[in-house]
């Protein structure tokens, strides 16, 4: 049996659940994507700092359980498989309920911004003693989800809704609840968090795919960027990506036998990926989870923004960056129609017609491999 929770907002309400007595648990809700994650990963060293008297409990998307685990941030991660959410799965839903009864009587704190139905529903199934969430920023929601999400919490934080990075956006917010000295600044993510994997003493990765084909370049872009860093640099080639990645691994591998190359696509867990990215030399990648852990581990990324959020998570905008950081190198330039999702996808009426027959804005389209080149070209150049 499945439900279409998309509908069922007005009942958020309704099934909300509480605890009248109060345990020494927080609750920290992230269901968002693994780049998000790790975006957000100072904030959750501070809760523990903070909070060391209490149960650190940790909800989030199974695909980041793996590197949460591997920190000593939590005390007890809860996943949640956001798909079967999605597909109104009835079963998982009384499944979820159970798994949530762990957390009873603690704190909840939702730090996510752009929230959805399926968030706020695993956060009404928490039975916390109290809840609180940041203001929501999603455009692609009306005024009576918003009101049905808000009245699952006890407490909204209210900060300035304006376009940001999300490094900022969770400052904004952990100050307004009490870390008053707490600012933006780049996640460390420490070397237990990975797995080893024998690697070429030196070697760049490609990161194929996003978490959505709308933000990917065409796998063209890197086959050409790729060929002129042989010929240039006469570096070795590591593909990386998922299993949705391989039928662009295979027209890359066809059109580069002439260069050193090897791929990983569909064959690492997240955490022998994050250890991939923590020995390359540099990361090629778009919109992607690979630009960020690249930035935790101290690895150079060369990346391409999205125009439809550009500024919300590349390029990075911090409060404190220490010469040291290697923050992501930006190839394309922002164009006046960027930031268009800041106003429920108010495409351009080229970006319409790329979205329908293409299947990406004009922005993505917009990248070629002269653009990664010259950012390449940046970073060698600059080590040497």
């Amino acid at each position: 049996m499945a439900i279409n929770f998309e509908n069922c907002y007005a009942l958020l309400p309704l099934v909300n659940r509480r605890a009248k007595k109060r345990q020494k648990k927080l609750i920290l809700m992230r269901l968002d994507e693994i780049g998000d994650f790790i975006i957000w990963l100072n904030a959750a060293k501070e809760y523990k700092r903070k909070y060391a008297q209490y149960e650190v409990i940790l909800i989030c998307k199974n695909a980041v359980q793996p590197i949460a685990e591997k920190l000593d941030y939590f005390d007890k991660v809860i996943p949640i498989d956001m798909a079967q959410l999605k597909q109104g799965n009835v079963q998982y839903l009384v499944m979820l309920r159970k798994m949530l009864m762990y957390a009873r009587g603690g704190y909840l704190i939702q730090a996510v911004s752009t929230r959805n139905i399926c968030m706020e529903l695993v956060a009404a199934c928490t039975p916390a003693a109290r809840k609180i969430a940041i203001i929501s920023d999603n455009p692609n929601i009306s005024p009576k989800e918003k009101m049905a999400y808000n009245r699952v919490y006890d407490r909204i934080i209210d900060i300035p809704i304006v376009w940001e990075h999300e490094a900022l956006k969770n400052a904004r917010f952990m100050r307004k609840i009490g870390f008053k000295y707490y600012r933006a600044s780049k996640t460390v993510l420490p070397g237990t968090v990975g797995e080893t994997i024998d690697m070429p003493e030196k070697f760049y990765c490609i990161a194929l795919g996003t978490s959505s084909s709308s933000k990917t370049p065409d796998v063209g872009v890197y086959i050409d960027t790729a060929r002129y860093i042989y010929d240039k640099y006469h570096l070795t080639c590591c593909l990386l990506g998922t299993g949705e990645d391989q039928e662009a691994e295979r027209c890359f591998l066809r059109n580069c036998k002439s260069i050193s190359v090897f791929s990983y696509v569909g064959k690492t867990t997240i955490l022998q990926y994050i250890e991939i990215i923590r020995k390359a030399f540099f990361v090629l990648s778009g919109d992607s989870s690979a630009a960020h852990i690249a930035v935790a581990v101290g690895t150079q990324s060369i990346a391409t923004a999205t125009g439809f959020h550009y500024g919300r998570f590349l390029p990075y905008d911090l409060e404190e960056v220490h010469s040291k950081d290697k923050l992501p190198i930006i190839c394309n330039e922002k164009e006046k129609c960027f930031c268009c999702n800041i106003d429920k996808h108010r495409f351009t009426q080229k970006c319409k017609i790329n979205m329908q027959r293409k299947g990406k804005p004009s922005c993505i389209l917009a990248v070629k491999s002269d653009l990664l080149i010259r950012g390449v070209r940046q970073f060698m150049e600059g080590e040497t």
